[in-house]
């Protein structure tokens, strides 16, 4: 496999991160947080809110999404940068990990004797995604200042 001669970080390839910063995913890991915040206070979710299956199913579309667009934009990066590479792996069992953590929950939303295990479900995801999204910024940062070396 050739490697590609576009340049790596160009703005449609630094635009795969930020999964917890912005768009759908943030959003809807924001409604989660106050249906957490609801069930720690033992109101439970209000009829109006989304059924915690659903905005836990919300998260593993937008998830996919990203994994899907990131994946994309990894490979070249891997062609490109063979010294990132651990780097890369590391992305990519985040993603693995993102994706275990979100269809445990999953079983946990769908059972509604469970839910006051949301709570701890959602804390642990977040963390997770706040270190997935440093781990992302620092890989582009690593290749950033590695391609203007460079140049």
């Amino acid at each position: 496999m050739a490697a590609s001669t576009a340049p790596i970080l160009s703005p449609s390839n630094r635009a795969f991160a930020g999964l917890a910063q912005r768009g759908r995913f943030a959003t809807t890991l924001e409604r989660l947080r106050e249906l957490c915040a609801r069930v720690e206070a033992g109101s439970g979710p209000l009829s109006s809110s989304p059924a915690p299956t659903r905005l836990v199913d919300e998260l593993v579309r937008g998830l996919a999404e990203h994994v899907s667009k990131t994946e994309r934009h990894l490979q070249v990066l891997a062609a490109n940068r063979r010294d990132l590479l651990p780097a890369i792996v590391d992305l990519r069992a985040d993603h693995a990990a993102l994706t275990q953590a979100l269809v445990d929950m999953r079983h946990v939303a769908a059972n509604g004797d469970r839910w006051c295990e949301l709570p701890l479900h959602v804390r642990r995801l977040v963390a997770r995604v706040d270190t997935h999204r440093d781990a992302e910024a620092m890989l582009l940062d690593l290749a950033a200042e590695r391609e203007a070396n460079a140049t």
